[in-house]
């Protein structure tokens, strides 16, 4: 009995001092936890929400309070596709600490969930809570707007969507489509709409966006109209032209309607470009088909249109005609002619004119260059003997207008038409 008691004790304290040893290497374990738990990833996003935006989906989300984030990864799901499709990261490319993001390649009328994680040194987060939404219906094709004869409707069609349960249409007389003037909604599976209440001889711009419960998709392209004149009335001038054979007066002239209708008279019309303003600038009788503006500033963008009228009512407006006045300074050179752009040679442009008509004699002429849009830089001036420039500063694959001006002791003249070019890749 003696011997199993000492074998027992001897047991007893073997496992006590297993179980010793066992904690002294969980206490030595301790720090590297310890160091560990110091690293601390981010909380997950909150408050995602997905909209529908301009055929786009705009996500927008909190930032985790609690650690420093470096960017965000944005997960998304084709709900539509069903089971084949699974969530993933559809910006695993873009470091945007932004906490919104635009996906610009959701299809329309699909439905979609969307997740958002942050990322920071020591990893990423949890995902947050999903936001799902259904995008709107795609852009709606084939706008067109016709009408049979004066007294009709216009009738404007487009093709259906099959997503589309509502069309709103939208109407304008100018191309300002702020005021958002929608004149019509049409219950899906419609997809026409007859307008009874146009005048006679007037433009309208017609469009179509397709909508379902996920709201609007975007506005079709413009389709425009011309209504038909009023019976008897006069058909719409022909061949408007406009010159400027001296500074600070610009000629009108056109040629009178077709047909047999009479005429008592025109109104000539201009709007300025640079303030977009429109005025009649006076009136003819019926046989006189010209007309001089001479109220025009220098170097400046007008456009002309005439309206013939008898008893009964006025005629369409005519074709629109534009033009850019010279410079009023007496005694300097006229405008250059004959002003051409050309690149035989990648990377030069080549600039070359004719000397005006008539006039004070050129010193010398003055070359200018702009991008697409902005402002105009003179980049070169040559001798009065010189007609031709090349520009070998251009960049390749860009777009660049140029025009020259001829100049004296007095001062610079006219500058030459505006030309444009696009220089090769």
């Amino acid at each position: 009995m003696r011997s199993i008691r000492n074998s027992s004790r001897l047991i007893a304290t073997t496992a006590a001092v297993i179980i010793m040893i066992a904690a002294a290497v969980t206490v030595g374990q301790s720090r590297p936890d310890t160091v560990e738990a110091q690293s601390q990833k981010p909380s997950r996003p909150t408050g995602l929400v997905a909209t529908a935006v301009q055929g786009n989906v705009q996500l927008s989300w909190n930032d985790p309070q609690d650690s420093t984030i470096t960017h965000y990864k944005v997960f998304r799901r084709n709900v539509s596709a069903g089971v084949q499709d699974t969530m993933q990261a559809i910006n695993a490319n873009t470091e945007s600490s932004a906490n919104s993001y635009t996906d610009s390649t959701a299809e329309p009328a699909t439905s979609y969930k969307y997740k958002v994680a942050a990322v920071n040194a020591d990893g990423q987060s949890r995902r947050s809570r999903v936001s799902t939404i259904t995008t709107p219906p795609s852009q709606v094709q084939d706008v067109s707007a016709t009408q049979q004869d004066a007294d009709t409707d216009v009738v404007i069609t487009w093709t259906s969507l099959d997503a589309a349960t509502k069309y709103q249409v939208e109407r304008e007389t100018t191309y300002n489509l702020s005021a958002d003037p929608v004149m019509a909604e049409v219950t899906a599976p419609v997809s026409s709409y007859s307008d009874s209440s146009t005048e006679y001889a007037t433009e309208y711009l017609y469009r179509i966006r397709a909508g379902s419960d996920a709201g609007y998709g975007e506005w079709s392209d413009l389709d425009r109209i011309t209504t038909h004149r009023e019976p008897s009335t006069p058909a719409a001038p022909a061949r408007v032209e406009l010159s400027e054979a001296d500074a600070g007066s610009v000629v009108i002239t056109w040629q009178d309607p077709p047909g047999d209708e009479a005429v008592n008279g025109y109104r000539i019309y201009r709007k300025t470009v640079t303030t977009n303003t429109d005025q009649e600038l006076g009136t003819t009788n019926g046989t006189t088909t010209t007309y001089t503006d001479s109220t025009v500033a220098e170097e400046a963008w007008y456009t002309y249109w005439i309206v013939a009228h008898n008893d009964v009512g006025d005629s369409p407006q005519s074709s629109w005609q534009s033009i850019e006045t010279k410079t009023q300074t007496p005694n300097v050179p006229h405008q250059p002619t004959g002003f051409t752009l050309s690149e035989d040679t990648a990377g030069e442009v080549v600039i070359a004119w004719t000397a005006p008509d008539d006039g004070p004699t050129p010193t010398g002429y003055k070359v200018y260059r702009a991008n697409l849009v902005g402002s105009a830089t003179l980049i070169s001036t040559v001798n009065a003997q010189t007609l031709t420039y090349t520009d070998t500063t251009v960049e390749t694959d860009h777009w660049y207008r140029y025009y020259v001006k001829a100049y004296n002791d007095t001062g610079d003249g006219t500058k030459s038409r505006t030309r444009f070019i696009r220089t090769e890749e």
